[in-house]
């Protein structure tokens, strides 16, 4: 009897940095923490083609608050960000990270929206 523990990001991450790699991709590991929140997991030079960054999660999973702050900054710079559960084929479709992306909700903000109407 083989018991398995629960897929995890770290072990998503080195299946998908392996498989790049053995494309001859350069693949590096960005690390967000408290001092950079919101960065993508990967950051991802194929021969020939821009470098890009790929966020990885599994079934299930969502941009972190940080990352829908940072992603949208990103993307304005130029960078191209797809967001990869397992199937590295995505990365020959346009970049999906706005598939993933929901508006930050700020506590209060309608009311004062409404108020600022009054006014304006």
């Amino acid at each position: 009897m083989s018991l398995s523990r629960p897929l995890r990001e770290s072990d998503l991450q080195t299946r998908v940095k392996r498989e790049l790699q053995g494309r001859g991709w350069d693949v590096r590991n960005l690390h967000g923490n408290k001092f950079q929140p919101g960065l993508p997991d990967l950051l991802v030079k194929p021969p020939g083609r821009p470098a890009f960054f790929v966020e990885l999660k599994l079934p299930g999973g969502r941009l972190t608050r940080a990352q829908r702050r940072v992603f949208p900054e990103l993307a304005v710079a130029g960078w191209n960000i797809w967001v990869v559960i397992g199937d590295l084929g995505v990365l020959t479709d346009p970049p999906n990270w706005r598939e993933w992306w929901t508006p930050i909700k700020v506590p209060g903000v309608d009311k004062i929206r409404k108020a600022l109407k009054k006014y304006g």
